[in-house]
């Protein structure tokens, strides 16, 4: 599932020059849970498209995390975090 996760980027790449955030976060829901809209917990109690975290989740919301599990909300808290992952990579000079 990685390598679709890469392919999907790459391509992304291929046509922006950039990686599209919904591109990036559409690739996440593929390895993480085959983009399955109900998709089962993890065995960390992870929830939802992207499998967060309570401790991710609480970082980017105060919202429930039983609301991992909605998508509207969870592709909100996930734009959030992957805007927090981008920020940190600047800070380092990457």
């Amino acid at each position: 599932m990685k390598t679709i996760l890469t392919l999907l980027i790459a391509g992304a790449f291929c046509v922006t020059g950039r990686a599209s955030t919904n591109a990036v976060l559409s690739g996440i829901r593929i390895v993480e849970t085959q983009d399955q809209l109900h998709p089962p917990r993890g065995k960390l109690g992870e929830r939802g498209p992207y499998q967060f975290r309570r401790s991710t989740w609480r970082m980017h919301t105060s919202s429930s995390f039983e609301l991992a599990e909605n998508r509207e909300v969870a592709n909100t808290v996930a734009k959030r975090h992957y805007a927090w992952i981008e920020a940190q990579l600047r800070a380092t000079g990457i």
